[in-house]
């Protein structure tokens, strides 16, 4: 077929000597099936003179023709064709088409250059075509490897101090308002509004900037709009955002409450409630605030935190809705009232039904778990001073020894205040496989010897069938290093028993506990050292799951940690 059929070179041959506007469409295909060169450079030409709206495939016509980099006519006519900048899908296809068939011209050196700073540039084809150019290597390096997330946002925040005094540093955080990475992304962009204010440099192009991240699309736009609205908060221009509609009429909405939710932090509410009356005032209440920015008490409990003007107030708004709300976790509603009403009768009476009667059983939910867990560390903090509520959970697991709760909060109460009573209560009638696993951590880590947590460990590690994400350790290690920290003799038992570790996560795990005290990170210094020296040569590092962080981690990171 092609130039064997008659007919086919016929029409193309006609598309050629037709409408400048058609040859757009089939520029591509042009090389493959007329000879003569001289005929399609002159065609595609002529499609550029018409402004078509498929740039791009006159582009990818040229380079299939084979025509010199240093013909300038037909490279002026392909590189002026388009935007440089604009970011949709056509100026973007005709940008990497580009890169593709003039890679040697400094221009499209300059374009790869700019392609690398925006987000979601042309990534892959400046790699393709810049492989030999050390320079450029190093810039793409820069992007497909960056600094992790929270370095990368460790530094934000510092520029963002520095930008206050410091025009290089505002450089950068304007820069930074482009990252790929959403958090990392919508930190910066609030930041340099913040700064821009504070330097009264905010004007009418920067507030246009703020309002088109309103509308913001592609990758990580949630965090974009978010940090838009709270730009335009701090600098009191809100007006474009009260009156935003969306498609269907209704008022515009915000996600921040479900944004804060999965990515589980508080950097837009923290920067929200400063500026809760300035919001409640332009969009007509606080009701209006939370409808408009997907606030709740199933979202926004878990990164509500004291400390913050305003924040007393939106934490009785919240907690108000939860007798009718559908979803909010009871872990969320224990913490948030714990941070807020500490040591109050309104937390007693949160946690002592739970601490009271919540047991190992059919139905139970890890979130019930969760629950549990924080009820019980509540009560050994807060309540377990009053001889009264603590004779209550004596009575209850003395009842009843397979209520976990109770048995956790009394292992708690021992670990923080030694008492032989409980520790005899709990091994005389505690069996670990009647309660949950982080309740039965939690009181082996209270009352077991060093030998019986070892073995413990071991074998949750190597022979429990759990998936680990019910394994729940980021509510028993807490406890277990509270021991080692008590009883450093547990520690140094750990760092024996590394060696005849029957896996490389039993053997990180054990580095991660014994290191995990201050006494033992001291006292075995010299072990870490000399482990994180043999482990640093190994052919194939060793990885395992670490207890203490609920991860997979690599051995040599665990030691890293401990010795710094």
């Amino acid at each position: 077929m092609g130039k064997a059929d008659p007919e086919v070179m016929a029409a193309f041959q006609a598309v050629l000597d037709g409408p400048a506007e058609k040859i757009a469409y089939v520029a591509e295909y042009l090389p493959d099936v007329i000879d003569d060169k001289a005929a399609i450079r002159a065609g595609i030409l002529r499609a550029f003179a018409s402004r078509p709206e498929r740039t791009e495939i006159l582009v990818t016509g040229v380079r299939k023709l084979g025509v010199a980099p240093d013909d300038e006519e037909l490279f002026r006519a392909c590189y002026e064709a388009d935007s440089l900048t604009e970011q949709s899908l056509y100026p973007d296809m005709w940008r990497r088409e580009l890169i593709h068939t003039f890679p040697s011209r400094p221009e499209i050196r300059e374009l790869a250059i700019a392609e690398l700073r925006r987000r979601d540039g042309n990534i892959g084809a400046i790699s393709h075509n810049f492989g030999n150019d050390p320079g450029m290597c190093a810039r793409i390096l820069g992007v497909v490897a960056p600094l992790p997330t929270t370095a990368r946002l460790t530094l934000v925040n510092h520029v963002e101090a520095a930008a206050q005094s410091s025009d290089p540093a505002l450089a950068l955080l304007n820069r930074a308002r482009f990252d790929t990475d959403g958090a990392a992304c919508g930190t910066a962009i609030m930041g340099w509004s913040e700064v821009n204010i504070a330097k009264g440099s905010f004007d009418k192009d920067k507030e246009a900037y703020l309002v088109e991240e309103l509308d913001a699309i592609g990758p990580e736009y949630e965090h974009r709009r978010a940090a838009g609205v709270i730009g335009l908060g701090m600098a009191d221009r809100l007006e474009a955002f009260s009156t935003a509609k969306d498609r269907q009429g209704q008022s515009r909405s915000i996600r921040i409450g479900s944004l804060s939710l999965m990515s589980k932090d508080d950097r837009y509410f923290r920067r929200l409630l400063p500026l809760w009356k300035r919001f409640a005032m332009a969009l007509g209440g606080d009701n209006e605030v939370l409808e408009r920015l997907e606030l709740s008490a199933e979202t926004s409990l878990s990164v509500l935190n004291p400390g913050i003007e305003n924040a007393d107030h939106v934490f009785e708004l919240l907690t108000a809705t939860i007798p009718t709300a559908h979803h909010v976790k009871k872990y969320d509603h224990v913490e948030v009232v714990a941070r807020f009403r500490p040591e109050s009768d309104r937390l007693r009476e949160l946690i002592m039904p739970i601490v009271l009667t919540h047991a190992k059983g059919y139905g139970q939910t890890n979130a019930d778990t969760w629950a549990a867990m924080v009820a019980a560390d509540l009560f050994a903090d807060q309540f377990s001073n009053q001889p009264a509520l603590l004779r209550q959970v004596v009575e209850c697991f003395e009842e009843d020894p397979t209520r976990s709760c109770a048995a956790a909060a009394l292992a708690e109460v021992t670990l923080r205040r030694h008492q032989p009573d409980i520790v005899n209560l709990l091994k005389e009638r505690g069996s670990p496989r009647a309660v949950e696993l982080a309740a039965a951590f939690k009181v082996l880590s209270a009352v077991s010897t060093a030998d019986k947590i070892i073995d413990a460990l071991f074998w949750l590690l190597e022979e429990a069938k759990h998936e680990t994400i019910f394994w729940n350790c980021a509510y028993w290690t807490p406890s277990l290093l509270r021991r080692i920290e008590r009883d450093p003799d547990i520690g140094d038992r750990m760092i024996e028993a590394v060696e005849g570790a029957p896996s490389e996560s039993a053997a990180i795990s054990l580095l991660a506990l014994a290191g995990g005290s201050s006494k033992g990170r001291v006292k075995h210094r010299a072990f870490f050292a000399s482990e994180m020296e043999r482990i640093g040569a190994a052919i194939a590092p060793p990885v395992g799951y670490d207890v203490t962080s609920s991860s997979n981690r690599l051995a040599l990171h665990v030691l890293q940690e401990i010795l710094t």
